[in-house]
């Protein structure tokens, strides 16, 4: 590219859209038709490195580059004059153009436009159209030797002759090889003159407004190496940490570079750290609050502590007890630092102007601000947080607040918030002398949060990633006090295993946390044991496991062990009606009209992990209603959900539900991604329930997978995890060494335990089957499998379950097995 001083962008990632829409109006330029393009957006956003990467890759394209300056919106047709000078620079003697006659005109039109830059625009009192008609003989002339682009960035700090002058050359220029570049904030800017504005949003104009960059964008963008780390690759951010990088800065480039330059990466992995603001942002962001009053100021101080929207009037007592807060907020409003929002709210523009204002601040002035907010609180967790922001040290009576309150929030199910709280608790314990006091409070933070459905942010707490790794020593390591809370961190630490689909790991901390028998977990323990039996394939040990759970003396607030029952084939006459449990009675009877009002409750309430398997349930309902559309939105809202959360053990499942609604619809392309994903996903965390669910998903489909056996003939397998009999192997204690196959019958079309097999989230493809047989005049083997599907119809445990107290029994090696 010639006559453009080039910068170093870096790496350039997204706006591929935007990139082809340039390179479309730049051909359509380069035969003879003159375009011009409005580039739209906030400072860091990424205009100028848009125009550069698309600009690099076009081969003889003459660049004549100019941009505004604050300190210069005074200097009369001063960008005119950086066009001018790149304009003879391309001109000169010795440039890259062409030779013979084209090349005289270029150095006769090159002196003359010199004459000009040095003599006329210096004056200022020079006529802004004179100037655009120089400017116009000079891409006529440049024109005629290839396509030429002007470019005009930063255009709100141009000066308005300048403009003026802009505006008189977009006017003219008509059949000429010319793309118009330019790049500005806000199109609305008054200082922009209004023949501009109306040029630049008309429709001869391509308007290109810039969003943030999505997370993905971030996190392909944190792989680069910042400034001073020489070519060492730094490690990518996690999905997690690149959303909350784009909430942070609002997908700005320049403040994610900074921020991805300067702050570490575990730090900005834990979401639990609040993230400043970067250099590029903090620095104009304290020249305007230093050119503030003192008490807009102080207004500005308050609202950062405050923090979201706030009363004027509470941000005023906050600050001191301003004497005029209305001027002082205009005068905050007017600089920038602060805007009106809707219901008398005052607060920021955006995040990183309240990070800034608080980083702002010295310890003394933010300590006083947080204890004046919390004297004002509405409500006592608000003003617990605040005095704990404000604490300088450890502080047992402040913890032992935090705790109490977290544990009363908890009675409304107010499961996240209550673990903010115990994090904050737990900070405050001087670790070198209640260590065993702070561990107990992170357990229960760790426990909450995990109740509350975040498995990512749980994982971070326990420093684990969710999808790979396990638990870190610190949370392993022995107790201070001789080993009385073990139990507790074995529990919660097997449940954010199992949940994250780790179920080797689960069993092994599971079978730790029952060896104690504590009363107060007891019932826990088993309930999650019954789970990692069901999606390992042991329908028969997860029925164990949940009657144990039920017989504890001490049951757990959440406790669901009959949904485990149901799940596994045993449903318990106590269950709740409307639970999940009864739910599922309701499509093993086949009426699934009853199973979706109940499942609507549950799915509109609830903890996260029971609202999606009651979501998951309910789109299998609404399938047998022929209720296709609204089965197939359900499954994949439920499936997204699951993925954000992290709750991995739950994916195979939902990805298997995904697929008979589509299936019904004719989505036969998404519905086999799907079923393959279920497969995929199943096998990779060896999760037997998600395998057989996924085959029962590819049968819709009309592919058998051999590795799973076949239902029709009752085949079984013994690849994976599964063993055939749902019983571990004595002496392994490991829960997730057993299973039952993938298909599970026997040739009575019963399980091995004697349970129905009949799974509530994916149809039976035996009645397509059945309907093939006879079609194809095969009616001996359609008779048989009727005969075989009626069974498995019409099974139930048999009247002699399995002895529980012989479940609870721990095999040789003390483990969880069900033997």
């Amino acid at each position: 590219m010639k006559g453009r001083r080039r910068r170093e962008c870096g790496m350039f990632v997204g706006r591929t859209a935007e990139v082809a829409l340039l390179r479309a109006e730049l051909r359509a330029a380069g035969v003879g038709c003159a375009r011009r393009v409005a580039i739209e957006g906030p400072e860091g956003i990424g205009k100028t490195a848009l125009v550069h990467h698309t600009l690099g890759g076009e081969a003889g394209v003459r660049v004549l580059a100019a941009s505004g300056e604050e300190s210069e919106r005074r200097l009369a047709l001063g960008v005119l004059r950086q066009l001018a000078d790149e304009a003879v620079r391309g001109a000169a003697p010795g440039s890259a153009g062409p030779e013979g006659s084209g090349r005289a005109g270029l150095d006769g039109l090159a002196a003359d436009l010199e004459g000009f830059a040095t003599a006329g625009l210096k004056a200022t009192g020079q006529d802004p159209c004179a100037a655009g008609q120089v400017i116009c003989d000079v891409i006529e002339a440049l024109q005629a030797h290839g396509p030429v682009v002007v470019l005009i960035d930063d255009a709100q700090w141009a000066d308005r002759p300048s403009l003026h002058a802009l505006g008189y050359v977009l006017r003219r220029l008509r059949a000429v090889r010319v793309l118009v570049l330019v790049a500005v904030r806000d199109l609305a800017d008054p200082w922009l003159p209004d023949g501009l504005r109306r040029l630049l949003s008309g429709d001869d104009t391509l308007h290109i407004p810039l969003a943030g960059l999505t997370a993905a964008h971030l996190a392909e963008l944190s792989f680069t190496s910042p400034p001073g780390q020489g070519s060492r690759p730094l490690p990518g951010l996690s999905e997690e940490a690149a959303e909350r990088l784009r909430r942070h800065t609002l997908g700005s480039p320049l403040h994610a570079r900074a921020l991805l330059a300067t702050v570490p990466r575990p730090v900005l992995e834990d979401a639990s750290v609040r993230l400043p603001a970067p250099g590029t942002y903090r620095r104009s962001f304290t020249r305007r609050l230093d050119g503030c009053t003192r008490a807009a100021r102080q207004l500005v101080e308050a609202c950062a502590v405050l923090g979201g929207g706030c009363p004027l009037h509470v941000a005023a007592i906050v600050a001191g007890g301003l004497a005029d807060p209305l001027n002082a907020l205009e005068q905050a409003v007017a600089a920038g630092l602060l805007e009106e929002q809707p219901g008398r709210l005052i607060g920021f523009p955006e995040p990183l102007a309240r990070a800034a204002a608080y980083d702002g601040l010295g310890p003394g002035t933010r300590a006083r601000l947080h204890l004046a907010a919390a004297a004002l609180a509405g409500d006592t967790g608000t003003a617990l947080r605040h005095r704990a922001a404000a604490a300088g040290g450890p502080d047992d009576m402040l913890a032992e607040e935090l705790a109490g309150y977290a544990a009363k929030a908890t009675q409304h199910g107010q499961w996240q918030e209550a673990a903010g709280h115990l994090e904050l608790a737990a900070d405050l314990i001087d670790a070198a002398r209640a260590p065993a006091r702070r561990d107990e409070l992170r357990t229960a933070a760790l426990e909450h949060v995990l109740i509350g459905g975040d498995v990512l942010h749980a994982a971070r707490l326990a420093g684990a990633p969710a999808a790979r790794g396990t638990v870190s020593e610190s949370w392993r390591g022995a107790d201070h006090d001789g080993g009385d809370k073990a139990p507790a961190r074995w529990y919660v630490l097997g449940r954010l295993a199992l949940v994250s689909g780790r179920f080797e790991e689960a069993s092994e901390l599971l079978t730790e946390a029952w060896r104690h028998r504590e009363p107060g977990l007891a019932a826990d323990v088993a309930e999650q044991v019954a789970w990692l039996h069901l999606v390992t394939g042991d329908r028969a040990g997860a029925v164990r496991w949940a009657r144990l759970a039920i017989e504890q003396p001490i049951q757990g607030a959440i406790a669901r062990p009959y949904d485990v029952l149901a799940l596994g084939g045993a449903p318990c006459a106590d269950a709740p009606p409307g639970s999940l449990a009864a739910a599922v009675v309701h499509l093993e009877r086949d009426v699934p009209e009853q199973a979706c009002a109940v499942l609507k409750q549950l799915a509109a309430s609830g903890l996260p992990h029971h609202r999606l398997l009651a979501t998951a349930l309910l789109a299998a309902a609404e399938h047998a209603c022929a209720r296709w559309d609204a089965a197939a939105a359900r499954a994949e809202r439920a499936l997204a959900e699951a993925s954000a959360l992290g709750q991995r053990w739950l994916l195979p499942c939902l990805e298997a539900v995904c697929v008979a609604p589509l299936v019904a619809r004719g989505e036969h392309e998404r519905a086999l991604a799907h079923a393959t994903a279920a497969m995929t996903t199943a096998r990779r965390m060896r999760h037997a329930l998600g395998e057989t669910q996924a085959g029962r998903a590819l049968a819709l489909l009309g592919i058998e997978d051999t590795t799973t056996g076949d239902t029709m003939t009752g085949g079984t397998t013994t690849g994976g995890t599964a063993t055939g009999t749902g019983e571990t192997p004595s002496g392994t204690g490991d829960p997730s060494a057993a299973g039952l196959s993938a298909s599970g019958l026997s040739a009575s079309g019963l399980s091995a335990s004697g349970l129905s097999v009949l799974d509530p989230f994916v149809p039976d493809a035996w009645p397509r089957r059945i309907e093939t047989l006879i079609a194809e005049g095969r009616l001996a083997e359609a008779e048989r499998g009727l005969a075989v599907f009626g069974e498995i119809s019409a099974a139930r445990l048999p009247d002699g379950p399995p002895d529980p107290a012989a479940a609870s029994r721990p095999n040789a090696a003390g483990g969880v097995g069900a033997g």
